[in-house]
Order: C-alpha cells, then structure tokens, then sequence
C-alpha cells in the first residue's frame, strides 16, 4: 500500500469487521518525523483488524518491520528490529472514550491512513540514543575528564610520620 491506498474509511471498514491481513506498507522520508532514522524507503509488514466498539471504530493491528536507525556513536546507520501489537479507538475528542480499554487515536475526517498509525508507533518505539551492538560498533576511546590516564596522583604525607622519628 503505497499513498492514497493506505486512506481507508474507518466507519465502514468498522461495521463489516474487515480485516487487511500480510499487507505491505511503503513509508519514504522517515526521516522527516525524527533525525534518528536513516533517510531510505521502510517497508512494513502489517496486519488491520477493523471492529466496532460503543459505537466508535477500532483497529486492532500488529506491524513488524526492520528500520534503519542511525548510530549515535559511530554515525552509521543499522537495522533495527520492531514489532509492535496494539488496538486503538478512533474519535474526534478522547474525552468521548476515556472508559476504553483501547488508546485513543484522534482523527477529525472520515478517511485515515494507515501510514500515521505506522508513524505514531515507530516513535513510540524509537529508543531514546540508537547504538548498534558493542561488537559491531566502531568506537574510538575518549578520554574523559576522569580516566586514568590523565589522573595525577600526589603522594599524601602520613601525619604521623614525624612521631615515628620522634621515637
């Protein structure tokens, strides 16, 4: 699903309990909702699962997918794994459904793309710093303020020492 295929009608997907099963999402410019991911084309595998609930619409969706994130020590993107279950209700005003189970997703039109839900859950997912393995990452060792090797130790005189050679 590629632009307006992802904008699909909520209400009457809801009352017939479609489901869009194995599809494939096609996301480009991630890069544009964080810096932290690379600036390529992400592909999403995605399952929707449309039912109604109190007289609102819901989704209840799984997406799996591997972005590539770019490394806050190295600078080199990566692969990052996710895979995200989640269920949603969709209103205008959250106050309307503030005793559901499901998270509410604010969407003032009849139509919604399944590329925003994707969005808001790739950055719930982001980590805060993206690091690639230790093994695998190119660091170089910085020295700190505190390492040993710039420490200076001065040599601390016993006060009691000048006793000793009282004796």
């Amino acid at each position: 699903m590629k632009g307006k295929h992802s904008q699909i009608n909520y209400s009457i997907y809801a009352k017939q309990k479609r489901e869009l099963e194995n599809i494939q999402v096609t996301i480009e410019n991630l890069s544009n909702i964080s810096v932290l991911i690379a600036n390529t084309t992400h592909s999403f595998n995605c399952s929707f699962s449309f039912f109604e609930e109190k007289n609102h619409a819901c989704i209840k969706y799984n997406i799996s997918a591997t972005i590539k994130l770019i490394c806050q020590d190295s600078l080199e993107p990566f692969d990052y794994p996710i895979t995200v279950t989640n269920s949603i209700i969709i209103t205008e005003d959250n106050r309307l459904v503030q005793d559901s189970l499901h998270e509410p997703f604010i969407c003032e039109s009849a139509l919604i793309d399944l590329q925003d839900i994707i969005k808001e859950e790739i950055l719930l997912e982001l980590p805060l710093a993206p690091k690639k393995d230790a093994s695998s990452c190119k660091k170089t060792k910085k020295h700190s303020y505190y390492s040993e090797q710039e420490t200076v130790t001065e040599e601390k005189l016993n006060p009691f020492e000048i006793l000793k050679k009282l004796k």
